[in-house]
């Protein structure tokens, strides 16, 4: 392992290796060229013994070797003295050869001797030059020939010899110190690097190890998330092969889930889904239907929606990767689907519940306003003949008595508008404070039939001339004045308008009425609720006023908030952020004051009673009226004679008005421009609009009121004479 490894690095095991190297080639080199120079010198018996004991050492130091350097590998320090010391041996047995050499007796012996000193320093310091201490003890044995071979020279009284001898010694000896030192230092220094190198490599090692742990641990987090996704998650290579997925995309595959292999192409996977039937859409078309897939996957859209054969419903969706693969998420949209479906069912249910409340309430609205077009026109028509004190009294009574039904109608019906979204503003310029008058003034005389104190005061601050829908703010007014009139007894009644902060106008009003509880006040403004169940056996309504009211400041804008104490009183504050703006000049276009004189009218009305009250009422004026009772009677009229205004019924047996007006439009009538004016009690959202729409010029509701009749006769009057005089008939 590293510390092992570290341990024999610190006990120079690889240079002792590559020492053991060197030496062995240096050994055989050594012994072949000193065995030669022996023969030459002493003979060959000397040289072959000298060879034979440095073979036979040889082979000695081979397994004395070996087994150094294994207990230097398992970081043994005992094998480097086992390795020293047979290199002294070794040493040894080389240092005979100079030996014999110099017993040769003649110079060339002697000289062979110095050479064969001075080639084993050298020798023995390629093998230990990186520890003097270790080279010294390994050179002894020669540094004992030569001290004995002096020692030889002197005492044959050659001290020039010895002396040269010595120099030679110490020379070799000094170089082998310096240059072993040298060396040493530079092997210490390359130890130090290699051991910096080792510890660098174990940090890197260690990070390499940590870091593949993370990317182990990360990829089993990654594998466990991707197999616990609700979703079927599968990836595919450039190449568009399969690589990994997750079981529910197996699960969701269909008949391919059994053909699931890593490799297996997307097309593949289509051809075994189509083959068996998977995909009801394919049948008849199968490659086409691949094809089709086959783009759609590659333009990586948005998701499809397939349905597979056994009824399920997947969302598909292909993402591309930057790497070119593709990554493909499947999810079961089955349940989303079934509740789809229901809420379609739910949604159908309640379209056609609305639509048959809208087709009852029109029923109920034109067989309502039938009758009392009757009962009203008809007293309308009495009221303006000579009656009797007493008799007038009576026809008072039944007038208001059918304006308070209307009035209930017509809550019901303007309610029917705005939830179904029809109800449209109708913003003009409006003088705020004559609205405001007028609507006050219209029920003073109910507050002092009650001996209220009533009143109105706009503050200074108040825009005159603002844009607005006047009939929508005055009935606004009407049902908050109305309804504190009739819950208050006795104190006062009282209307502030005024401006707040941010601009918008405030309607205050305020009461001394019996106040409304807290738990109340959250539901007051629903429809059809009342503060308790005695008011209505009390004071009467339906409780829409309310309702209609804030849901019509809404539609403007703004809003009605009540502040009240129980046995005080109440205040409803309305905020509309109104636009103020600036006077309107001069009106374009002139209503008559009066009615003309002579005006010939042609009436189209199937019902009997209505006719006779149309024709009261336009007879009174002094008009000259003609009546017919469908529309092909009213054609032929006019194609025989001229009229200057046309009232119509829509709804008339043989021909109905609205395809009357048409063949009228069409010019199949005589004047195709003549006025025509829809006597109907169609009244329900969108019926003005649609009737406009086929060619009428104005919308009177029944029952017929004779102020909003004539206002209707006098605008159209007035319009066709302003773009035609000629048109009307003197």
């Amino acid at each position: 392992d590293a510390k092992n490894t570290a341990a024999r690095d610190s006990f120079g095991v690889p240079e002792m290796v590559t020492n053991m190297q060197r030496a062995r080639i240096a050994r055989w080199q050594q012994t072949a060229v000193w065995a030669l120079a022996l023969f030459a010198v002493c003979g060959w018996r000397q040289a072959l013994a000298w060879t034979v004991a440095c073979v036979g050492y040889a082979l000695l130091r081979g397994k004395l070797e070996a087994w150094s350097l294994a207990r230097l590998r398992s970081a043994d320090p005992g094998g480097r003295f086992t390795y020293t010391a047979a290199a002294v041996v070794g040493a040894s047995v080389c240092a005979a050869a100079p030996v014999l050499a110099w017993n040769s007796g003649h110079a060339f012996g002697h000289s062979m001797a110095l050479v064969m000193l001075i080639s084993a320093y050298l020798v023995t310091l390629t093998q230990f030059s990186s520890s003097p201490r270790r080279f010294l003890t390994v050179t002894a044995p020669y540094s004992v020939v030569v001290l004995g071979l002096l020692t030889g020279l002197t005492a044959e009284g050659r001290p020039v010899a010895f002396l040269a001898g010595m120099g030679v010694l110490y020379s070799a000896v000094a170089f082998a110190l310096v240059y072993g030192h040298i060396a040493h230092r530079r092997m210490r220094l390359a130890q130090l690097r290699q051991k910096r190198l080792i510890r660098a490599l174990e940090r890197a090692r260690d990070r390499a190890q940590s870091a593949e742990r993370e990317h182990a641990a990360a990829l089993n987090k990654l594998r466990e998330a991707v197999a616990a996704m609700p979703a079927g998650l599968a990836f595919y290579d450039s190449d568009d092969r399969l690589t990994i997925w997750n079981e529910r995309y197996a699960d969701a595959g269909g008949e391919f889930a059994r053909h699931l292999v890593v490799g297996q192409t997307f097309r593949e996977l289509c051809e075994i889904n189509v083959a068996a039937g998977a995909h009801p859409e394919a049948l008849g078309r199968e490659e086409e239907w691949i094809e089709a897939r086959l783009a759609q996957r590659r333009a990586c859209t948005e998701g499809i929606e397939q349905q597979f054969s056994d009824g399920r419903w997947f969302q598909v969706e292909d993402k591309r990767l930057s790497d070119g693969g593709t990554v493909s998420i499947i999810l079961d949209i089955t349940e989303l689907k079934r509740r789809e479906k229901t809420l379609e069912q739910a949604r159908d249910q309640a379209e056609a519940a609305n639509r048959a409340k809208s087709d009852f309430l029109a029923m109920m609205s034109h067989e309502l306003r039938t009758p009392m077009n009757g009962v009203l026109g008809m007293a309308h028509a009495l009221s303006g003949t000579g009656l009797e004190p007493k008799q007038r009294t009576y026809v008072d009574t039944i007038i208001r008595s059918g304006d308070g039904l209307m009035a209930v109608l017509n809550d019901i019906l303007d309610l029917s508008k705005i939830e179904a979204g029809k109800m449209e503003l109708a913003p003009d310029t409006v003088d705020m404070h004559d609205l405001v008058e007028q609507a006050c003034e219209l029920w003073r005389r109910g507050a002092e039939d009650k001996r209220l104190a009533y009143g109105f005061e706009i503050a200074p601050d108040t825009p005159r001339w603002v844009k607005a829908d006047p009939t929508r703010l005055r009935q606004i007014l009407l049902n908050l004045i109305s309804n504190a009139i009739k819950f208050t007894d006795s104190g006062h009644v009282r209307l502030a308008v005024g401006r707040a902060a941010d601009g918008a106008v405030t309607l205050a009003i305020q009461d001394t009425g019996p106040g409304i509880p807290r738990s109340v006040r959250a539901k007051l403004f629903d429809s059809f609720t009342q503060a308790d169940a005695g008011v209505a056996r009390s004071h009467g309504g339906t409780g829409l006023g309310l309702a209609i009211s804030r849901k019509l400041a809404r539609m403007m804008g703004g809003d009605i908030e009540i502040r009240s104490r129980v046995g005080r009183g109440s205040t409803f504050t309305v905020r509309l952020p109104l636009e103020e703006t600036v006077a309107p000049g001069a009106a374009g276009t002139a209503v008559p004051e009066a009615a003309p004189d002579m005006l010939s009218i042609l009436v189209a009305e199937d019902n009997p009673t209505n006719r006779a009250v149309i024709r009261a009422l336009l007879e009174s004026t002094g008009w000259e009226v003609h009546v017919v009772e469908d529309g092909s009677e009213a054609l032929e009229a006019l194609r025989t004679r001229g009229f200057d205004l046309v009232l119509m019924d829509v709804h008339m047996p043989v021909m109905d008005g609205v395809t009357a007006v048409n063949h009228i439009r069409r010019g199949q009538a005589g004047r195709r421009d003549i006025p025509v004016i829809a006597l109907t009690a169609d009244a329900m959202a969108g019926d003005r609009e649609r009737l406009m729409a086929e060619g009428f010029d104005d919308h009177v509701a029944k029952p017929i009121r004779p102020d909003e009749l004539l206002r209707a006769i006098l605008t159209i009057l007035a319009e066709a004479f302003e773009d035609e005089p000629q048109a009307l008939s003197a």
